[in-house]
Formats: C-alpha cells, sequence, structure tokens
C-alpha cells in the first residue's frame, strides 16, 4: 500500500477558494435580489394603498 501524502495541491487549493468566492459572491446577488423584491413590493403597496384612500384598511 502506498502511503497517503499530506501535501497539498495549489491548484486544488486554488480551485476550492476560487469555488467558495463563487459561491459567496452568488449568495450576495441572490440576497440583495430578494430584498430588493421585498423593499419594491412594500412600495408599491403603499402606493396603492394612498392612491385608494378608503377602500383597504
Amino acid at each position: 500500500m502506498q502511503k497517503a501524502s499530506k501535501t497539498v495541491d495549489p491548484t486544488r487549493l486554488r480551485f476550492v477558494l476560487f469555488g467558495l468566492l463563487v459561491g459567496l459572491l452568488t449568495g450576495a446577488v441572490v440576497a440583495a435580489f430578494r430584498l430588493s423584491i421585498e423593499r419594491i413590493l412594500s412600495f408599491m403597496q403603499s402606493l396603492y394603498r394612498a392612491a385608494t384612500p378608503g377602500l383597504l384598511a
């Protein structure tokens, strides 16, 4: 049996770190998109309430 090497392959490490970075950036973009949808929905609801006074509670 061969003894397992304890050295870290720099190429593999670079790809893992790059994948982590891409995942974090993607998560931030998705979170910002969802937050913007929530804020726009609240804004549109307030516009609708202001445009139709007395019809909604």
